[in-house]
């Protein structure tokens, strides 16, 4: 198997050796080995996408789990998710078969920003969520976060992946906000982070560092956050999470993949 480009980064390779040696889950169930590179689990994951099983040919295939195996390839290479699906079946010629419309739905982003996906490949019903959230229309109006939090205002992941191609219309997000704000909204702060101000940066960390109390994509998305402007508090994160998977713990895949890749939440 070719590793994925991550594993470079030296920081991090601690922990994906430790993930790559922890069985979190048996196979074929095992997503956070796919991501962190073990070769057996990287097949198993291969194996689960092919055309006969998402086919149903042996047994039916579970949409969620089609998904969740999509992901984990992707964090582990966005290569290898390209090169998959140039031997899926096409979009439209699967649009009765939710395994495959699961797979290419959670594909879908990956090829998108590799730019081997167009609004085209996906015109069809089955797939205007995720065509909304891929090509923003331009009647979406900027929001503000600070009055999105300060109402208390909690989105569905998919509102929230939604709206963030809206952008914010805030200059600067102080600490109060950032303190009250419901775990949904830290999704439309991707990209905004420099006008954050140091208090509020300073709360986020501190939100962090409550990662196992809160909803794995919420803590996963404070990872991607934090790290573009404190990724020293990131890395002693990295090191905490190491040490307890190769004590026998467990740690979600959306929280693994974020800390051991460049894999970002949708």
């Amino acid at each position: 198997m070719n590793a994925s480009n991550d594993t470079a980064l030296c920081q991090r390779t601690p922990l994906l050796k430790a993930v790559a040696r922890s069985r979190r889950l048996e196979a074929p169930y095992d997503v956070v080995g796919t991501a962190a590179g073990d070769d057996r689990a990287v097949a198993v994951s291969l194996m689960m996408l092919s055309t006969r099983s998402l086919d149903g040919v042996d047994i039916p295939p579970m949409e969620g789990l089609v998904s969740a195996h999509v992901e984990a390839l992707a964090a582990w290479s966005s290569n290898a998710i390209v090169r998959l699906t140039s031997a899926w079946r096409e979009p439209r010629d699967c649009l009765r078969m939710p395994a495959w419309v699961a797979a290419w739905k959670t594909a879908a982003r990956h090829l998108h920003q590799a730019g081997r996906l167009s609004r085209r490949d996906l015109d069809h019903e089955a797939f205007r969520d995720e065509v909304a959230v891929l090509w923003p229309g331009e009647s979406l109006q900027p929001l503000r976060f600070a009055l999105l939090a300060q109402d208390g205002c909690a989105l569905s992941h998919s509102e929230a992946r939604l709206l963030a191609g809206a952008g914010l219309s805030d200059t600067k997000i102080e600490a109060p906000s950032v303190a009250r704000a419901e775990p949904s909204l830290f999704r439309l702060l991707r990209g905004k982070t420099a006008a954050l101000s140091e208090e509020a940066r300073a709360v986020l960390v501190g939100r962090l560092l409550a990662w196992q109390r809160m909803d794995p994509i919420a803590a996963a998305m404070l990872v991607e956050l934090v790290d573009a402007f404190d990724p020293d508090a990131v890395d002693e994160i990295r090191v905490d999470v190491a040490f307890a998977l190769q004590a026998g713990g467990a740690v979600p895949p959306p929280f693994a993949y974020v800390l051991m890749t460049s894999w970002r939440i949708p």
